[in-house]
């Protein structure tokens, strides 16, 4: 038959391929390979959901007789999901799961890494199999179908055998594979019978009624007493005979968090992003400054920002290990409209979000900044009176230091005049020689004046009521003990970023956040933001005499009624609590509090 020859496999796949110039799903990039014309490379990067900021690479290979028999896909990297065997497995049947595991190695098994489409394609595999062994056809129609709402392809929906049956494009196994990454309804959907995984398996419905059950529980239920031994192993699953337990009746309970995260960790490992030379899809290792020479999207300008008026335009240059105090302000259009911005902005109309609380903040720092700048063994000061008179008059007035910020703005903007970015990450540095350096980073999205100016923070039930909450807010491992750097925005952030790390927290965009707290078991804050806690009725976050930092949102906070300021003991946090966060970029924001995983 003419559509079942290698010939047209070929001429399919290279249509296929040239086809996705215009459509493929974003966040996928495929390649053909030099040495294959039935295979391509590819990389997959997951953007939200339980893997995200995972970095996938992979390799379709498509059979002879393409399209009639499905493609098969493996991953480079060992991935925890229902869907892609381990890598140092070579078990699972891609054609009959019915039949028995006699062999590793036979015909239509996955190999390792190796993706089941059969939940998305079952009609697919129904064919297959007509092709091998008509009764084994007869048999898989009587599976159930896999009802996803989610996977658009019509070939995930039907189960009709009639003649005019087509097989899927590509197209919709790139989007396919894209979903199961993201979206946690598809996860839900997949059956036991279409997984590649077991464990994996179970230790996402385990995951998910643990879910569940946080949600529903309240703080009273967490500090009930907990159970004796004796009622323990009353409430253990009920073992076989032997001892041995079946999957269903393992504990998973933290497997699933664990085993993700190392996925998304190894993925972006350097051995598997660079240690291989023959790629045909390659990431290419940069410093900052040539990324910025070429991301404007990244647009990571560290541009020296020379004041007009007192401060003087001929600050020298900061060498980069100085120390330095510094905030960090979100810059949004929409700011120059919203009342309540104008009030915190010396009544100014301002796109910059509290601007006025951010000039405070500056102006109270630079005092520490000139004490440990002469801070010297022998009581000297290596700054020159030039110096130290510039840094008494930093940052100049508001209007000065809103005029060097406005220019910053406009320079950003004529150095990537085709960037229309919603808001900007802004960071303004201070030095002891009284310089004061902008720099301007990636666009963030806009986000509403509600969460930026709430009218209030609500109450924990009325944050769970609305579904479920995205961030998730864990406790220190250690202790630490307050210093200046946690009570003023300095260079040292060590602590923060030890906690960060302790917590597992590899990225900025992971929607995880971290507690801090003091040797006497106090609250001191959050490794990017000020926490707050439901207590007594009310909302409060840690005391300034804690030793934590003052940020602007805090003192908003405070000044709006939202919160009061008390002592917040370690002791009296309970699992799935709401904290509620706030920090200058992402407005006032929700969390759970869970603990970590020992």
């Amino acid at each position: 038959m003419a559509t079942s020859s290698p010939a047209f496999a070929r001429q399919k796949i290279a249509v296929d391929f040239a086809s996705l110039s215009r459509a493929c799903p974003k966040g996928i990039y495929v390649a053909p390979l030099p040495s294959n014309p039935l295979a391509w490379s590819g990389v997959l990067f997951v953007r939200k959901g339980p893997y995200a900021n995972a970095i996938l690479r992979f390799q379709i290979s498509f059979p002879e007789i393409y399209p009639r028999r499905p493609p098969v896909v493996t991953f480079q990297s060992d991935l925890f999901h229902p869907l892609v065997t381990p890598l140092t497995t070579y078990t699972y049947s891609t054609r009959d799961t019915g039949s028995d595991t006699v062999s590793a190695v036979d015909e239509g098994r996955l190999p390792p890494g190796g993706l089941s489409l059969r939940h998305g394609f079952p009609e697919w595999f129904r064919r297959a199999g007509d092709d091998q062994n008509p009764a084994k056809a007869d048999h898989a129609s009587a599976r159930p179908e896999s009802n996803v709402e989610e996977v658009t392809s019509k070939h995930a929906k039907s189960s009709g055998t009639g003649s005019g049956w087509q097989p899927p494009h590509v197209l919709e196994v790139l989007q396919y594979m894209r979903i199961i990454f993201e979206s946690e309804k598809v996860l839900d959907s997949i059956p036991i019978g279409d997984v590649a995984n077991a464990g994996a398996w179970h230790a996402w419905r385990s995951y998910r009624v643990k879910v569940t059950e946080d949600n529903k529980t309240n703080s009273a239920a967490a500090t009930a007493q907990p159970a004796s031994p004796r009622e323990r192993a009353q409430q253990s699953p009920r073992q076989q005979p032997g001892g041995a337990r079946r999957p269903g009746e393992w504990n998973w309970q933290g497997v699933w968090e664990d085993r993700v995260r190392k996925s998304i960790n190894g993925s972006i490992t350097n051995p598997v992003l660079y240690g291989h030379d023959n790629e045909v899809i390659n990431f290419l290792r940069m410093d900052p400054e040539m990324l910025d020479s070429i991301s404007p999207i990244r647009a990571s300008t560290k541009m020296a920002l020379q004041l007009v008026g007192e401060a003087g335009p001929t600050a020298s240059a900061s060498p980069a290990e100085e120390k330095f105090v510094f905030t960090t302000i979100r810059y949004d259009p929409q700011l120059v409209h919203s009342p309540e911005n104008t009030i915190v902005s010396c009544n100014k109309p301002c796109p910059f979000y509290m601007f006025e609380h951010h000039y405070t903040r500056l102006q109270v720092a630079k005092w520490n900044l000139a004490s440990w700048a002469d801070d010297t063994a022998d009581g000297s000061s290596s700054r020159s009176a030039e110096d130290k008179e510039r840094l008494r008059k930093s940052p100049g007035s508001p209007a000065e230091l809103l005029h060097g910020l406005l220019s910053a703005i406009e320079t950003w903007r004529k150095t990537y005049p085709t960037v229309e970015p919603e808001s900007l990450r802004v960071k303004l540095r201070l030095y002891p020689n009284g310089q004061i350096r902008t720099e301007i980073f990636n666009p963030i999205p806009r986000l509403p004046l509600t969460t930026l100016f709430p009218a209030a923070l609500g109450t924990p039930a009325e944050h769970r009521d609305r579904g479920k909450i995205e961030w998730t807010i864990s406790l220190d491992t250690q202790p630490t003990e307050p210093t200046e750097s946690t009570i003023i925005k300095t260079y040292d952030r060590s602590a923060y970023d030890r906690a960060r790390s302790a917590a597992g927290i590899t990225s900025f965009v992971e929607q995880r956040e971290v507690l801090l707290y003091t040797a006497q078991g106090l609250i001191l804050d959050g490794s990017l933001s000020t926490p707050y806690f439901h207590r007594g009725g009310r909302w409060v976050t840690p005391a300034s005499n804690t030793g934590g930092q003052q940020g602007s949102t805090r003192r908003w906070a405070l000044g709006k009624g939202l919160a009061a300021e008390d002592d917040v003991e370690v002791k009296s946090l309970t699992e799935g609590e709401v904290v509620f966060m706030s920090n200058a970029i992402k407005g006032f924001f929700p969390t759970v509090y869970q603990t970590k995983k020992k």
